[in-house]
C-alpha cells in the first residue's frame, strides 16, 4: 500500500485533505545544533565559528533549530570559507533573517544554474566547483531578483499564502503561469522536479502527468517569497488597496506571523523599500488593535517589533 504523505514544520498549523498521514519535525535543540554542524563542516574546528555567527542575531538562530534549513545554512557556510569570503569580508555572512532567506534561495537558485549546465549525469566535484565558480560570478542576488522564474516563484507563495495553499494546486499554478508567456507547465514542472525552491509532493504524480502537486522547500520560504511580493507592490505603487486590505485583515492571523516578521524587517532594513514601509504601517494602523486577548498583544508586538528595533 502507497501512503502519500506530507512533512510538516509547524504541527496542525495548515490541514490538508489529500494526503494520508502528516509528519511533524521536530526541532534541534541546542546540542543538537552544535552536533550537526559538527558533522557538515569540513574542517570540524570551523565549526565553532559557525556557531558564534548564528547566535548573533537570535532570529538567525532560531532557523539553525530547523534541521532543513540548518542543513543549507551549513552549504551556505561551506561555499562562503571555500571562497574565502568570511576571512576578506567578514560582513558578506548574512545579517538577520532577511539577508539569511535572501542568501538561502540565492543558493538554490545557482543550484538550479548548475543542474542546467551539467546536463545528462551527475557532474563530478571538479564540474560542480567550476560551475559554482561560475554561478557566482554571473548571477549575484540582484540579478537573480529580476529573472522572470524568480517573479514567478514570488506571485506563486503570495497567492498560495492568500488561499491558504501549501501544496499548490493545479487552478493556481495555471492561473499564474498564464501571465508568463515562456512559461507552461511542462517546463514549469521541470523545474520543480530539479528539486530547488519548488519540490514535489511526496507520492505525486509522475514526470509524465500534465500536473504536478508541489510545494516550495519550506514553509518559511513560501512565506518569505510572499513578503518580498506585498514590499515590492506597495514600492511600485501596485495593489496597494487590494495588499492594505489583506494586511489589514490578516493582522491577527496567526499563519501570517512569519509574514509580517520578513515584511516589517524587509521594509525597515533595506533603503529601497521606503515607501513599502509606510504602507505597511498605515495598513496595520489604519484602525485601532483590539487588545483584550494576550496572544493579540503578543501578535502586535511580533509585528512592529522589527519596525520599531529598526527605525
Amino acid at each position: 500500500m502507497n501512503e502519500r504523505f506530507r512533512r510538516l514544520c509547524r504541527g496542525n498549523q495548515h490541514t490538508l485533505s489529500d494526503v494520508d498521514r502528516e509528519l511533524t519535525l521536530l526541532g534541534f535543540t541546542d546540542e543538537n545544533i552544535r552536533t550537526f554542524i559538527q558533522q557538515q563542516v569540513c574542517p570540524p574546528e570551523k565549526s565553532e565559528e559557525l556557531i558564534t555567527l548564528l547566535q548573533q542575531d537570535c532570529g538567525v538562530w532560531g532557523c539553525a533549530h530547523l534541521p532543513l534549513l540548518l542543513t543549507f545554512i551549513c552549504e551556505l557556510y561551506q561555499e562562503s570559507a571555500q571562497n574565502d569570503m568570511l576571512e576578506t569580508e567578514p560582513s558578506a555572512w548574512p545579517c538577520g533573517l532577511t539577508q539569511l532567506y535572501q542568501s538561502l534561495i540565492g543558493l538554490l537558485l545557482k543550484r538550479d544554474a548548475l543542474r542546467d549546465d551539467v546536463v545528462g549525469e551527475k557532474p563530478t566535484i571538479r564540474q560542480r566547483n567550476d560551475q559554482l565558480k561560475k554561478a557566482n560570478a554571473r548571477q549575484s542576488w540582484n540579478s537573480l531578483k529580476k529573472e522572470k522564474r524568480y517573479h514567478l516563484y514570488q506571485v506563486l507563495a503570495f497567492e498560495a499564502m492568500v488561499q491558504g495553499q501549501v501544496v499548490l494546486n493545479e487552478a493556481l499554478i495555471t492561473t499564474v503561469i498564464e501571465t508568463y508567456p515562456k512559461f507552461n507547465l511542462g517546463n514549469f514542472n521541470y523545474y520543480v522536479h530539479k528539486k530547488g525552491l519548488l519540490v514535489p509532493l511526496d507520492g505525486s504524480c509522475s514526470k509524465t502527468d500534465n500536473y504536478i502537486a508541489c510545494e516550495f522547500m519550506h514553509l518559511t520560504v513560501q512565506e518569505y517569497l510572499a513578503a518580498e511580493y506585498i514590499a515590492m507592490q506597495f514600492q511600485q505603487g501596485q495593489q496597494t488597496k487590494r495588499l492594505s486590505t489583506l494586511l489589514h485583515t490578516k493582522r491577527y492571523d496567526t499563519t501570517w506571523s512569519w509574514i509580517f516578521r520578513f515584511l516589517a524587517e524587509l521594509t525597515a532594513t533595506t533603503a529601497h523599500y521606503s515607501h513599502a514601509k509606510e504602507q505597511l504601517l498605515a495598513s496595520l494602523l489604519q484602525t485601532p488593535y483590539d487588545m483584550t486577548g494576550i496572544g493579540q498583544l503578543v501578535q502586535t508586538c511580533y509585528r512592529l517589533e522589527p519596525l520599531l528595533l529598526f527605525d
